[in-house]
């Protein structure tokens, strides 16, 4: 495995900012927590509603004008522009449905996430809100891309992540996992084959590099790999059917700084929105829900409604650029085709067990 030319600047050295809902409690209690962690994180607190949640769909005025323009106005007026925004508990998901930058209507909602990370494009062009941006940043799914540091000035755009756990419990633990994440050089990666000829294709280049280091099962496989710690999944979200199969659930083994992939229609949803639109039992697994496994992925990547495979995070550019040497956020937001869609990131993006310090 090719690792990242040169070392790495100590994490804490990268510009950070982390969103907060101050009329939140809980919003405001796991950004202090996630500071306190990463010391070097300025705060952006805004007025969101004490009743804010990941379920609330902000429609693209109100995001603009409550989440976006804020933003902007503090980097104006502090001159710190970050690479990396924290989206802290409690800050609605999803937006309204966009025409895409191809003229197609009605491709369904797109995340916030996706929205603020793709705002400097927008706002530099002609301010339209359109969906399906090319990403700046995106690697692309050849082999042996070029490894690129990310640069919000460079890319023209930001890696965005959010700290949205299954209950504040969850969501804070996501903070202490990072704390403890693991560099595991020889540790697994386990992928699962979905029947699409370009995905598994992928997986079939990272094969032929990880080699014995990773794990991939057929299509259709229910089975977990042996019960070794790994450091990576990327398949459909059925990994661990976390609700319903205790045996299965009980041989998950994620190491600390492991990420995840899930691939299929709405796992990046919230947890929460079963209160209100339950979700049948054997439907697969939202990736917060695999995150707050005792032993599940310290960093995760899903869509909050249907993806299209060749939008989602591409598997190959993904774990490649991670165990590299890169950070989570720039491993999973150079494998986004496009912004302004439905992608979220949930975790500590600056995760980076395999980075090579100064």
């Amino acid at each position: 495995m090719q690792l990242l030319p040169g070392t790495v600047k100590n994490v804490e050295d990268q510009p950070t900012l982390v969103i907060a809902n101050r009329d939140n409690a809980e919003s405001m209690r796991v950004a202090a927590h996630y500071r306190a962690f990463r010391t070097a994180a300025k705060l952006l607190a805004l007025p969101l509603g004490a009743k804010e949640s990941p379920v609330n769909l902000r429609e693209v005025a109100d995001y603009k004008k409550n989440i976006e323009d804020p933003l902007f106005a503090y980097i104006a007026k502090t001159g710190f522009m970050p690479d990396y925004i924290v989206l802290s508990r409690n800050i609605a998901m999803q937006s309204n449905a966009l025409p895409t930058v191809y003229g197609k209507d009605g491709m369904g909602s797109v995340s916030v996430d996706s929205l603020l990370a793709s705002s400097i494009l927008r706002r530099a062009g002609d301010g339209a809100f359109v969906s399906a941006v090319p990403n700046p940043y995106y690697a692309g799914t050849g082999r042996n891309s070029l490894y690129v540091r990310f640069s919000s000035k460079r890319h023209r755009s930001f890696i965005v992540a959010r700290l949205e756990g299954t209950t504040l419990a969850a969501t804070l633990k996501l903070v202490d996992r990072a704390r403890r994440a693991t560099k595991a050089q020889d540790a697994p990666v386990f992928a699962r084959c979905m029947g699409y000829p370009f995905w598994d294709a992928q997986l079939n280049d990272l094969k032929t590099e990880l080699n014995a280091r990773m794990i991939r099962m057929p299509v259709g496989s229910r089975d977990l790999p042996p019960l070794v710690p790994y450091m990576g999944y990327v398949g459909p979200g059925n990994v661990e059917h976390v609700r319903t199969q205790q045996e299965e659930n009980n041989a998950l083994n994620f190491l600390p700084g492991a990420i995840a992939n899930l691939s299929i229609s709405f796992t990046g949803r919230a947890a929460a929105w079963r209160e209100t639109e339950p979700t049948p039992l054997k439907e697969q697994a939202t990736v917060a829900e695999l995150m707050a496994h005792p032993r599940g992925p310290t960093v995760g990547t899903g869509t909050i409604t249907e993806p299209y495979l060749n939008y989602c995070a591409q598997a190959y550019p993904m774990m490649r650029s991670y165990l590299a040497g890169m950070t989570a956020g720039e491993a999973i937001t150079r494998s986004f085709p496009v912004l302004a869609w439905k992608n979220i990131l949930i975790g500590d993006p600056l995760v980076a067990p395999f980075a090579r310090q100064n």
